[in-house]
């Protein structure tokens, strides 16, 4: 078997396993057919699907439930079972993270609100989910007084250098993200929560404080529901379907207690409702108990993100840094994928983020001074024209091998 075959097959193989565990992930009783697909799938399929997902906490519980788990292989058993104790210690890591947070929070009277997979960790009694990172919106007139209290705790940049005076943002959104002395996760200051709209939503968001927190609160109401889905599907275009992110969805629902026309108010005008209403109704279906089915759209991303994992060679694979970031954009509708790549296009000629690779040199020039001064005044210029270049030259690389990729993804998920 070739390589590009064998790494075909594993995909294969990991997306008929995730289509026989969606009924079981909404608390339900598998069929048969999908019992025998769990029990017979390669532990290479189970560890595809548990890292691409992030959601062997909900998952181990639910196959528990649903007493499935111990009649899966031995090692298959011992696999999830590792991914649910590794996941569970990020979660704990959030939570002594917070903790610091909640006592920063509420020395300087800012209430912080935690996002996300942050906000369940906060609270003990919701089950909790993966997270990578802690994030948190401040009024944006105030990040700088926090990023201050921060500085003086000894906190430190992600790369483990002294935070700036001042921080430049990282994006439309968050500064650089930032570490404890303590260690574990690194922490995302959001300013706002623009995620592809193309204007940043000046209404105060509804929020309310998290239980047992001095401080902290999180969001709620159809605001709390619609930012969530725009970052998994537009910030975050590989968590289309993403069973952690239908999780976290789920119980945004159920904490909101929303209306459908109250959501559909809030998405009807937006590039990407097609893709939202798709992810929306597969967290409903997750929330009123039913097997949240993928569409083929949902199919398709779902198979870029297992593709990329394995390591696919050719089209797939990690041609170069930043390739990931933009190879799913074949695979989005004419209309979207068009003003996608204008954006990443206008993001190639835009000034160097601060946390890029291309500062680096920059921020490691160890002189003094007026000479100083210039010298990163240079390198910032220089970086700037070879970051362009750099990030143009993939655009058009992404052009020119759309068609395959398209083709690709086509092979892998109609076998």
């Amino acid at each position: 078997m070739t390589r590009r075959r064998s790494e075909a097959a594993r995909v294969q193989d990991a997306l008929r396993l995730r289509a026989a565990l969606l009924r079981v992930f909404a608390g339900a009783q598998p069929t048969e057919d999908e019992l025998s697909t769990h029990r017979d799938a390669a532990a290479d399929a189970w560890a595809i699907v548990l890292a691409c997902e992030c959601c062997a906490l909900p998952l181990a519980a639910r196959l528990r439930g649903a007493d499935v788990l111990r009649r899966l292989p031995p090692g298959v058993q011992t696999l999830i079972t590792q991914r649910e104790t590794a996941e569970l210690q990020r979660v704990l890591a959030a939570r002594q993270l917070l903790e610091e947070l909640d006592e920063v929070s509420a020395g300087l009277g800012i209430p912080f609100v935690v996002l996300k997979g942050g906000a369940l960790a906060a609270e003990h009694e919701r089950a909790p989910l993966d997270l990578g990172d802690v994030d948190v919106l401040l009024p944006a007139g105030l990040a700088l007084n926090v990023w201050s209290a921060l500085a003086e705790r000894k906190w430190c940049l992600k790369s483990g250098e002294p935070m700036p005076v001042r921080p430049a943002q990282s994006d439309a959104n968050h500064l650089p993200g930032l570490v404890s002395p303590s260690g574990g996760l690194a922490v995302e200051l959001h300013t706002s929560l623009e995620y592809g709209t193309g204007a940043r939503d000046l209404r105060l968001p509804p929020t309310r404080a998290l239980k047992n927190r001095r401080s902290l609160r999180r969001l709620i109401g159809a605001y709390g529901v619609v930012t969530t889905l725009r970052h998994s599907v537009i910030k975050h275009p590989h968590r289309r379907g993403h069973l952690r992110d239908l999780a976290l969805l789920e119980d945004t629902l159920r904490e909101s207690g929303v209306t459908g026309d109250e959501i559909e108010g809030e998405i009807a005008t937006d590039r990407y409702a097609e893709e939202l209403r798709e992810m929306l109704s597969q967290a409903r279906a997750l929330a009123s108990g039913e097997r949240p089915d993928d569409n083929e759209a949902t199919v398709r991303f779902v198979a870029w993100k297992y593709a990329t994992a394995v390591g696919g060679r050719g089209v797939l694979g990690p041609l170069a840094a930043a390739w990931r970031g933009i190879s799913y954009l074949p695979l989005e509708r004419p209309a979207v994928r068009r003003f996608a790549l204008a954006s990443q296009l206008r993001y190639a000629f835009a000034a160097v983020p601060p946390d890029s690779p291309f500062n680096a040199s920059a921020r490691r020039h160890p002189a003094r001074g007026e000479s100083a001064s210039l010298f990163v005044a240079v390198a910032g210029a220089a970086a700037r024209v070879v970051r362009t270049a750099y990030r143009t030259a993939l655009l058009v690389l992404l052009t020119t091998l759309g068609p395959s990729i398209r083709h690709r993804i086509d092979e892998m998920i109609s076998a």
